[in-house]
C-alpha cells in the first residue's frame, strides 16, 4: 500500500504543535484514519515545558483567528485545551493503543 503525501491545507495546531503521529491510512476514507500518541520522552523533546507546549498552541490558535480560519470560541477551545492538558508530563503514549480518529463523531 503507497501511502498518499498531502499538500496545502490549514495547519492547525495538530500540526504545528503535535502530541501524536496521526495516519489517514487502513480505513478506506483518507477523512478518518488513526493516532499514535507521543511517549514521554519524545513529548518532553518538543516541549521542555508545559508553557512551551501552551505558548506553540495559542500563537498557532491567534494567527488563524487573526487571518479568520478560526471564529474566537473555537481559538479559545484550543488554547483552554492545551492550558488544561498535561503535556509534556502525559501518561506514557507508547504503552497506549492506537486512538482512532473519527472527524464526524463516533462511528
Amino acid at each position: 500500500m503507497s501511502m498518499e503525501i498531502f499538500k496545502g491545507g490549514l495547519r492547525t495546531s495538530v500540526v504545528d504543535a503535535p502530541t501524536a503521529a496521526w495516519f489517514p491510512i487502513g480505513t478506506g476514507c483518507s477523512l478518518w484514519g488513526y493516532k499514535v500518541p507521543f511517549a514521554k520522552d519524545v513529548l518532553g523533546k518538543l516541549y521542555p515545558t508545559h508553557e512551551s507546549y501552551v505558548r506553540k498552541v495559542r500563537t498557532q490558535a491567534e494567527k488563524m483567528f487573526i487571518d479568520g480560519l478560526l471564529t474566537r470560541d473555537d481559538a479559545d477551545y484550543l488554547i483552554m485545551s492545551a492550558e488544561k492538558s498535561s503535556i509534556p508530563q502525559a501518561q506514557d503514549a507508547s504503552l497506549l493503543p492506537a486512538q482512532a480518529f473519527y472527524p464526524m463523531g463516533t462511528p
